[in-house]
């Protein structure tokens, strides 16, 4: 495999994802739903005064995780 064919692997595995719901009966992946709710959160947090940092990090650490994902591996010092 080339590296196009692993990125556009990567792009079907996201919008082939898990099945959050159906938008006109187009599935819409639980992913795509999160990064996009991360985008919106990120403008909320940006534009907040105050809100930054360690809330950001909270809002935006299981969006990555949800992204990227995680195995045990990923959790050894």
């Amino acid at each position: 495999m080339t590296a196009l064919d692993y990125v556009f692997a990567g792009v079907l595995a996201v919008i082939h994802g898990p099945e959050a719901f159906t938008l006109l009966g187009i599935p819409v992946s639980v992913t795509v739903l999160m990064v996009v709710a991360g985008f919106f959160a990120g403008i909320v947090v940006g534009a907040t005064p105050g809100l930054g940092q360690v809330i950001a990090l909270a809002i935006s650490l299981p969006i990555l995780i949800s992204i990227f994902g995680f195995n045990a591996s990923a959790l050894l010092p």
